[in-house]
């Protein structure tokens, strides 16, 4: 009977020791997955950065954008004056009421400002 109890207990170690095999291989491969997760993190914190500076000059170029397109408008408006002037002044020279050397000066000095 003592060989007997000496097997079941050898049997029942044999069992306790198994399951405890599983766990600490398992340890290991979970240090391996934190430390990959910490990386992945580090890695995400990083893109969330450059996708925070990369959206900042993004609404600078929109509002350098927005201001050259007013420029350019303000400038269009001014050419358009400008060209009005002149078909006026060409105008008064083919009409001949006013003196042409004086209309003539006039159209030089507004071409120029063109």
């Amino acid at each position: 009977m003592q060989a007997y109890m000496r097997s079941a207990h050898l049997l029942i170690i044999c069992l306790l020791l198994s399951s405890f095999t599983g766990c600490v291989g398992n340890s290991e491969n979970n240090d391996d997955l934190i430390s990959e997760i910490e990386d992945l993190t580090e890695q995400n914190e990083d893109l969330n950065e450059r996708l925070a500076n990369q959206t900042e000059q993004n609404e600078d170029l929109n509002e350098r954008l927005t201001n050259q397109t007013e420029n350019n408008d303000i400038l269009l408006s001014q050419i358009v004056n400008l060209a009005e002037q002149i078909d006026i002044l060409n105008e008064q020279i083919q009409n001949g009421t006013v003196d042409n050397s004086e209309l003539q000066s006039q159209i030089e000095n507004l071409t120029a400002q063109l």
